[in-house]
């Protein structure tokens, strides 16, 4: 039997998600809607692998496939269907009804009840040790979650050049890749040979899984891991700005509560990867300052799951700081390619929008600005706090003090030898529409909608949340890293050049045609 702390976190997973929009009642007249969203399902997402009954996000859709059923659905409907409403349907048969009320001119969310995410809230309180724990100091290694992804792979490498100690990275399983192949490979991507080379030997890799009960490790693994970290690093999470809290809630809220679970058993710092994303909240839009110790006061404020799920982790971690573990916050921002050597993960928001935006020629003329922080900064920087101020229990805002200018941005793009000019959005919109339209699987499809509907749960898009966002504060991170010399590099046309040329090596850019440029662009 699942012992009852547990149960506690694991035993809410299947009621977390809300009820269809729906009664069973109203059959009638769905036949046919029924049939087209049959159809267009079946044909995107794979007839042999399709079931109507069976929740969305454990058949396989995507960010890509979702926009292409959102597309055809329209277009053979004739109804407005938003790319949230296939995240918000339990499967396709909540879908059908929801489309057919929207038909009806009905209501399609559901009937107001306490949030999932509010729920989640005191979930932490079970895993919890009831008198302040002290930090144990003979562990011998420092874990890390999210290794094999971009900010990860830096992290690691970071670390390693940092610090003399072993190095445990967790790593989904693979069928067809050991733990310890893909950490190399994602190393080897970054560009950090020296760290891939490590793996093996100081850097380790165990299989493990976030959405899993005590990482998925068995009885006596997790104990033993826990008997050998000192320092816990929890980077992982699953980034998707158009799924509810529902879909994300499994790796990112229950994952982070077993990170904490491991911790406390460690008596070891956490040290846990936020974003800056949970001031995408009604009462925080509209300028101003966020301060590091600062937090929306409620979940229903935040406006979209992904930040709803850090917002939670926060709040989990606040909770758990005045329980006496000690954790430390991380916020970046949008993180950019490494200023040293240009490597950039090819498929991110930025470079999907960016590819489409080099394509059609034209950036958009809104938001004026937008924070790009290079990689290794960002890595440099937790690592650097993680080592050198493991129990400073503070917030830092880990993000470039110098925004870049869009119309900046396409100078550099022309210097480059690629034609791009700003335009208005709504020019640009309807050009990287069509774009998007001859080529139904181009990476910067997916952003299409969320550049030009508004995001689940609110009334903004992707673009009016950035251009809205409060101005984030620095002070406690200048602070701690002063002392250490870690400053962000200066993003200029230059280091824009290098990551280009990653991009183009990457084979996700077309070639530019005037490299040699850039050197003078500032």
């Amino acid at each position: 039997m699942r012992p009852a702390v547990e149960q506690a976190v694991w035993g809410d997973a299947a009621a977390a998600r809300p009820p269809g929009p729906a009664e069973e009642g109203k059959a009638s007249g769905l036949d046919d809607v029924a049939a087209t969203v049959r159809r267009c399902a079946t044909e995107i997402l794979g007839a042999e692998r399709f079931d109507a009954s069976s929740a969305w996000q454990d058949q396989g859709v995507s960010s890509l496939n979702t926009m292409r059923l959102v597309a055809e659905l329209r277009r053979a409907l004739g109804v407005s269907v938003a790319f949230s409403d296939i995240y918000a349907s339990a499967s396709l048969d909540d879908l059908v009804r929801r489309i057919k009320d929207r038909q009806q001119g009905e209501r399609t969310d559901a009937p107001s009840r306490p949030s999932a995410a509010e729920a989640d809230l005191r979930l932490v309180r079970s895993i919890l040790p009831t008198p302040a724990q002290g930090v144990r100091h003979d562990g011998d290694a420092i874990l890390v979650t999210g290794g094999t992804g971009f900010l990860g792979a830096h992290l690691v490498a970071e670390l390693l050049s940092r610090s003399d100690g072993k190095i445990i990275c967790l790593v989904r399983a693979d069928p067809e890749v050991s733990a310890e192949q893909r950490l190399r490979l994602a190393l080897m991507r970054s560009r950090h040979m020296d760290a891939a080379a490590e793996v093996g030997g100081r850097l380790t890799a165990v299989t493990g899984d976030l959405e899993a009960e005590r990482l998925g490790l068995a009885p006596e693994e997790f104990p033993a891991l826990a008997e050998r970290v000192r320092l816990v690093i929890h980077n992982a999470a699953t980034v998707n700005f158009a799924a509810p809290y529902e879909a994300l809630r499994k790796a990112n809220v229950l994952g982070t509560l077993e990170m904490i679970r491991l911790a406390v058993a460690a008596k070891a710092p956490l040290h846990f990867v936020s974003t800056l994303a949970v001031f995408d909240a009604q009462s925080w839009l509209g300028g101003g300052i966020a301060l590091e110790q600062d937090l929306p006061e409620r979940v229903v404020d935040v406006i979209h799951g992904y930040a709803q799920t850090k917002y939670v982790n926060e709040r989990h971690l606040n909770t758990a700081r005045a329980r006496g573990l000690v954790c430390s916050i991380y916020r970046p921002g949008n993180i950019c390619g490494d200023s040293r050597t240009g490597a950039w993960v090819a498929g991110d928001a930025i470079t999907r929008l960016l590819r489409g935006s080099i394509e059609i020629g034209m950036l958009p003329d809104r938001p004026q600005t937008i924070d790009l922080t290079p990689v290794d900064y960002v890595a440099s920087a937790i690592a650097t706090l993680a080592i050198t101020a493991p129990e400073a229990n503070r917030n830092f805002h880990v993000v470039n003090p110098h925004p870049v200018s869009i119309e900046v941005m396409a100078s550099w793009c022309r210097a480059y030898g690629f034609p791009a000019a700003t335009a208005p959005v709504a020019d640009w919109l309807v050009a990287l529409e069509g774009l998007c339209h001859a080529e139904p699987d181009h990476p910067a499809a997916p952003m299409l909608h969320l550049c030009r509907e508004p995001l689940a749960g609110g009334a903004l898009t992707m673009l009016d949340l950035i251009e809205a966002r409060p101005t984030p504060d620095r002070g406690q991170a200048e602070h701690y890293l002063r002392r250490s010399g870690v400053v962000c590099p200066t993003l200029d046309g230059a280091m824009f050049g290098r990551c280009l040329d990653a991009l183009i090596a990457a084979g996700f850019l077309p070639d530019g045609q005037a490299p040699a440029l850039l050197g003078s662009v500032a």
